[in-house]
C-alpha cells in the first residue's frame, strides 16, 4: 500500500472510502489500514460487516457520512475523501486538500497542522501550530527511510525489495527492531535491540498460531473460521478460551481454572448482561444513541443516567437516589458540576478548550495558563501563588518552579528516557538505560549507584544496591516470579494456579503459606505453617462479608453504594458508619455512643461532635488547615509559606501561647530550624543539616548539644557522634549484606532468615523477639523477666497486648476504626475499664474509664508534644530526639501515643506502625518493609531505614 508516507505507512487522517469494481458496495479504509466492506441494500442504504456498528449513509449531494458508535462523524466527498471529523457537540476538524494531498487540518479553535509534499505526493514535513516541524525522507523506491523530530532526533528505517520493513534505528543510534519475513510478507522472526529473537508461525489465513519468545517458550493461538481467537494456551499448557456471537461479540470467556464469564449484547453491540463465574449477573440498558441509561449490579441496585441532545451526561442518579448534575457550554465542555449535596464547581476554558479557571463551592478559584501547544505553563492557586512549568519541543517536562522560585529540572535522551533529575537544592540523580530502554542504573547525588539487569524477555533478574549487594529473581515459564534470593542467600519461592493466583509462598525461613480463591479469583483462605488460618467470604459485588481468624469472625455490612456501614466482631464489638450523599462519613458509632462529623461546601472536615463536645477546623483557600479549636478552649493556628509548606504552628490557651513551633525550610522542604516557644516565653531553637540525599546529617539541640550522623550508600546509619560541651561520644553501627543492623556500640542484634529481629544483647541483658506465622511481632521477652505478647486479626490490626511481670499479667484489648485510611485505635480496654479515643484530622482526645479527658497537641511532624485536660490546663509535655526517642516527659498522665502520633509500647520502647514496629533508639524498623521500594529512588530500597522514607 502506497500512502502519504510511502509504502506500508498510514496516519490518523488517512480514513477514506473506496469503491469496488462492479459493485455499489463501499470500502471504509480505517486509520490503521483495516478495511470494512459495507454492502448496499435495495433502498440505497449500507449494511456494515458483522461486529461493526458504525453507520454509513449517502447524502443527497453524493457525499457520505460515517457515524461511529460513539457519535463521532466523518464526512467524505462523493469521491471518498475525508473532509471533516465532528463530535456530538459540533466541534469539527476541517481537512483541506490540494488535489489528493491533505495540506491542512484545522481544529475547532483555528489551530492548524500543515503538510508539505514532494513531487511524488509524499509528506515531507508536518508543521504544528507552534511552528515545530517533523520531517520525513524517502529513498528512490518510495520508502520512508528517515523521520526527524523537532529537536533533530533521527529515526532510520530499512526495507527489503518488497518494501517490507526490515529494521528501525532510533535516535539513540540503536537498531531497536529487526524483522525477517516469509514469502507471503509475514514477520516470522523479530529481533530486539539486544538481539533477542521472537518467532511467529501462521495459519493459511495469516493468523498467528504460535509465538515463541527468546527463551524458546511458546504461546499458541487458535481461531475460528471468522478469524476470531477462540483459544490461547501458554507455555505451561494453561488455556483461556472464548466464544462469540454472529457479530463477533465475545459471549463467553473461560479462564485457565475453568471459570466462565458470560456476556450478552443488544443489536448495537452494547453489553446488556454480564454473568460472572459464580452466577451473579449485572445488567445495563441503553438509548437509541448507545448511551448508557441504567446499570444494575448483581444485588439489584441501579444507577441511572440522563443526557442532553448531544449525548453529554447531564444527570447521574445513584442507587440511593442521590443526584449529580452537569452543565455544558456549546462546545460540550463541563461548565458546572453540582454534587448530591447541592454544592457546585464551575469551570471556564480558553479558546482552545483548556480549563483556565476552576472555582469550587466555597468560591476559591485556581487559574491555569497554557502555551499554543496546549501545555500547561502556569498554575495559580486559590491564594494567588503561581507555579510554572517548561517543556522541550517533544512536550517533555523540563522544569517545575514553585511559587518561591524553587525549581526541579529534568533532562532526557533522544527517545524520551529521563536521564537526569535535579532538585531545587541542585542535587542531581542520573539514570541509565539499556538498548530496550529498561532502567539499568540510578546514581544518586553522592555517587551511590544501583544497577538492574534483565533477562531476554524483560524480567528483572537482579538488583545490585549501592553497597554492591545483589538480589536475584527467577521466573517460571510464563514470567511469574518464582524465587527471590536476597544478598544473604536466603530464598523465598512462590507457586501459582493456572489463572495466575499465588497459591503458595515459602519464605526465607522455609515456612510455607497456602492460599485459596473462589471462582472469581478472590482470596478465600490463608493457611499458615503453624496451622492457623484466615478465611473470607464476599457478597455478589465483591464486598467482604466476613473474615474468620484466630480471634473469631468479623462481619461487615454495606449500604447500596457499597460503603461500609458496620463492623461486628465476635463478642459483640460493633463499629457503625453512616455517610452523606457524597460519601463523607457523617457518623461513627462505637463504645455505645455516636460521633458526628460536619463538612464544609468543599467536603473538608469542619467539625467533630463527640458525646458532649465539638471540635472545629478552618481552612484557607488552598485547603490548608489554618485553625483547630478544641472543646476545652485551646486553639491551634497554622501558617504556610507561598508553596503551602507549614512554617508556623501556635497553640493558644486562656493563659496565652501554650506552645509554638516556627520552622525554617530549605528549597526541598527539609526543616532547617525549629524555634519552640511556650508559657514561660522562652524560646528554644533546634537546627538541622542534611546531606545531598536529604538525610539528616547534624542536629544542634537547644542545650548546644550537637549530634552528627553518617550513613553508608544505602542509608544505613554508620555513626552517631554527640558533642555536648566538654563531653563527646560516638556510637558505631555495623550491618550485614541485607541491611540488617548487627551492632550499635556495645549492643548486638540477631535476626531470622526473614530479616526479623529475634534478639538484642545489650548492657542490660538479652531481649528476645518472637513472631507469628504471618511475620508479625507476637512476643518480646525483656532482660528483667517481663514479657509482652501481642495478638492480631487477619488484617494485621493489633487486637491485644498483654504484659506479664512475675505472676502478674495485665492485658489490653483494642477496637479499631478500619474505615479511615490507616486503621486507628478507637478503644483500649484493660483492667481499669475502657478508654475511648476521638479522631478528626488527628487524634483529638482520649476519655479514660472514669470520664476524664485529655486532649492532644502536636508539632509540625504530627508528634504529640502536650496534653491538656478538660479545663484547658497543660498536664503533660513531651520532647523527642530527631528519630523519636522521648528525651523529656513532664507530668504523669498515662498516654502511649507519642512520636508522629503513633502508639509506643513503654515496655519495649517500640512504636507500633501497623505493618511493623519502629525502634527510635536506632532509627530503624525491626523487620523488613513488605514494600521493596522504588527502583528510581535508591534510598527507598533499604527496607529497614526510616530516615529516607520519612525524614524526621
Amino acid at each position: 500500500m502506497n500512502g502519504s508516507f510511502g509504502s506500508g505507512w498510514t496516519f490518523n487522517y488517512n480514513v477514506r472510502l473506496a469503491g469496488i469494481n462492479g459493485s455499489e458496495d463501499v470500502l471504509v479504509i480505517r486509520e490503521d489500514g483495516r478495511t470494512d466492506r459495507y454492502s448496499v441494500r435495495s433502498n440505497g442504504t449500507y449494511f456494515p460487516p458483522p461486529g461493526i456498528f458504525d453507520i454509513l449513509t449517502r447524502n443527497a449531494d453524493g457525499s457520505y457520512m460515517l457515524e461511529r458508535k460513539d457519535h463521532i462523524t466523518y464526512l467524505f466527498t462523493p469521491t471518498g475523501q475525508l473532509i471533516t471529523i465532528a463530535d456530538t457537540n459540533g466541534n469539527t476538524i476541517n481537512l483541506t486538500y490540494t488535489g489528493n494531498n491533505l495540506t491542512q487540518a484545522t481544529d475547532p479553535s483555528g489551530r492548524e497542522l500543515t503538510f508539505a509534499y514532494d513531487a511524488a505526493g509524499r509528506i515531507v514535513s508536518v508543521t504544528d501550530p507552534t511552528g515545530r516541524i517533523l520531517s520525513y525522507t524517502y529513498d528512490a523506491e518510495g520508502n520512508l527511510v528517515q523521520y526527524t523530530d523537532p529537536i533533530g532526533g533521527e529515526f532510520d528505517y530499512t526495507y527489503d525489495e518488497n518494501h517490507w520493513l526490515t529494521s528501525i534505528t532510533n535516535s539513540r543510534g540503536i537498531q531497536s527492531v529487526t524483522n525477517t519475513y516469509d514469502g507471503d510478507g509475514r514477520v516470522i522472526s523479530q529481533s530486539n535491540a539486544l538481539g533477542a529473537v521472537t518467532n511467529f508461525s501462521y495459519d493459511t489465513n495469516n493468523r498467528i498460531t504460535t509465538e515463541t519468545d527468546p527463551l524458546g517458550r511458546s504461546t499458541q493461538y487458535t481461531h475460528n473460521d471468522r478469524f476470531w481467537e477462540i483459544n490461547e494456551t501458554d507455555a505451561l499448557g494453561h488455556s483461556i478460551s472464548y466464544t462469540y456471537d454472529g457479530n463477533g461479540n465475545r459471549i463467553s470467556a473461560t479462564d485457565a481454572n475453568g471459570h466462565t464469564t458470560l456476556c450478552s449484547y443488544d443489536a448495537n453491540g452494547n453489553i446488556i448482561q454480564v454473568t460472572d463465574a459464580s452466577g451473579h449477573s449485572s445488567t445495563q440498558t441503553y438509548d437509541s444513541k448507545n448511551n448508557l441509561l441504567s446499570s444494575t449490579d448483581a444485588l439489584g441496585r441501579q444507577a441511572t443516567f440522563d443526557y442532553d441532545a448531544n449525548s453529554n451526561p447531564v444527570q447521574v442518579t445513584n442507587a440511593l437516589g442521590y443526584v449529580t448534575t452537569f452543565t455544558y457550554d456549546q462546545y460540550g465542555q463541563v461548565t458546572h458540576t453540582q454534587n448530591a449535596n447541592g454544592h457546585g464547581t464551575t469551570h471556564t476554558y480558553d479558546t482552545y478548550g483548556n480549563p483556565i479557571d476552576i472555582t469550587d463551592a466555597a468560591g476559591n478559584t485556581a487559574t491555569f495558563s497554557y502555551d499554543l501547544a496546549g501545555r500547561q505553563v502556569g498554575a495559580t492557586d486559590a491564594r494567588g501563588k503561581t507555579s510554572s512549568f517548561s517543556y522541550d519541543a517533544l512536550d517533555r517536562l523540563l522544569s517545575i518552579t514553585d511559587p518561591l522560585g524553587h525549581s526541579t529540572t529534568n533532562s532526557y535522551d533522544g527517545v524520551g528516557n529521563r536521564i537526569s533529575s535535579t532538585d531545587a537544592m541542585g542535587s542531581t540523580t542520573n539514570y541509565t538505560y539499556d538498548p530496550l530502554n529498561q532502567l539499568t542504573g540510578v546514581t544518586d547525588p553522592l555517587g551511590g549507584a544501583v544497577s538492574y539487569a534483565y533477562d531476554t524477555v524483560d524480567n528483572l533478574v537482579s538488583m545490585t544496591d549501592a553497597n554492591g549487594h545483589t538480589t536475584q529473581y527467577v521466573y517460571d515459564p510464563v514470567n511469574r516470579l518464582a524465587t527471590v534470593t536476597d544478598p544473604l542467600g536466603h530464598i523465598a519461592s512462590y507457586s501459582y494456579d493456572a489463572a495466575g493466583n499465588t497459591i503458595s509462598s515459602t519464605d526465607n525461613n522455609g515456612d510455607t503459606t497456602s492460599l485459596t480463591y473462589d471462582s472469581l479469583n478472590r482470596l478465600t483462605g490463608i493457611s499458615y505453617h503453624d496451622l492457623t488460618t484466615v478465611s473470607y467470604t464476599y457478597d455478589a459485588v465483591g464486598n467482604r462479608l466476613a473474615m474468620t481468624d484466630g480471634s473469631g469472625t468479623t462481619s461487615y455490612a454495606y449500604d447500596r453504594l457499597n460503603r461500609l456501614t458496620g463492623v461486628t466482631r465476635s463478642g459483640g464489638q460493633l463499629v457503625g458508619y453512616s455517610y452523606d450523599p457524597v460519601g463523607n462519613r457523617i457518623q461513627m458509632t462505637y463504645d455505645g455512643g455516636t460521633v458526628s462529623y460536619a463538612y464544609d461546601s468543599v467536603n473538608r472536615l469542619s467539625g467533630v461532635t463527640d458525646w458532649t463536645d465539638v471540635t472545629r477546623y478552618g481552612y484557607d483557600a488552598n485547603s490548608n488547615l489554618v485553625n483547630m479549636t478544641y472543646p476545652n478552649g485551646r486553639e491551634t493556628g497554622y501558617t504556610y509559606d507561598d508553596a503551602n509548606r507549614l512554617i508556623n504552628l501556635v497553640t493558644m490557651g486562656g493563659e496565652g501561647v501554650v506552645s509554638g513551633y516556627a520552622y525554617t525550610l530549605d528549597a526541598v522542604g527539609n526543616r532547617l530550624q525549629v524555634t519552640e516557644t511556650g508559657l514561660n516565653s522562652s524560646s528554644l531553637t533546634t537546627t538541622y543539616g542534611y546531606d545531598l540525599l536529604n538525610r539528616l546529617h547534624t542536629v544542634t539541640y537547644p542545650a548546644s548539644a550537637t549530634v552528627t550522623y553518617t550513613y553508608d550508600p544505602m542509608g544505613n546509619r554508620l555513626s552517631m557522634a554527640t558533642n555536648a560541651g566538654n563531653t563527646s561520644s560516638t556510637i558505631a553501627y555495623s550491618y550485614d549484606a541485607g541491611d540488617r543492623l548487627l551492632s550499635a556500640g556495645g549492643t548486638t542484634y540477631i535476626y531470622d532468615n526473614n530479616g526479623n529481629r529475634i534478639g538484642m544483647n545489650g548492657p542490660d541483658g538479652t531481649t528476645s523477639y518472637g513472631y507469628d506465622a504471618a511475620g508479625r511481632l507476637a512476643g518480646v521477652s525483656l532482660p528483667g523477666g517481663t514479657s509482652v505478647e501481642f495478638a492480631y486479626d487477619g488484617d494485621g490490626n493489633r487486637l491485644s497486648k498483654s504484659v506479664t511481670s512475675g505472676t502478674t499479667t495485665e492485658g489490653t484489648q483494642y477496637v479499631w476504626d478500619v474505615n479511615n485510611g490507616l486503621p486507628q485505635v478507637l478503644t483500649e480496654t484493660d483492667g481499669q475499664g475502657t478508654a475511648r479515643s476521638l479522631y478528626g484530622l488527628q487524634r483529638i482526645s482520649t476519655t479514660d474509664p472514669l470520664g476524664g479527658q485529655i486532649y492532644y497537641h502536636y508539632d509540625g511532624l504530627g508528634s504529640v508534644r502536650g496534653l491538656s485536660d478538660g479545663s484547658g490546663t497543660t498536664v503533660t509535655t513531651y520532647s523527642y530526639d530527631a528519630f523519636g526517642e522521648p528525651d523529656l516527659i513532664t507530668g504523669q498522665v498515662d498516654n502511649n501515643f507519642l512520636f508522629t502520633g503513633e502508639q509506643m509500647d513503654a515496655e519495649t520502647g517500640l512504636l507500633y506502625l501497623r505493618a511493623r514496629y519502629y525502634d527510635p533508639e536506632t532509627g530503624r524498623f525491626i523487620s523488613k518493609d513488605p514494600f521493596a521500594g522504588f527502583d528510581t529512588v535508591p534510598p527507598s530500597l533499604n527496607r529497614y531505614a526510616y530516615v529516607d522514607r520519612m525524614n524526621p
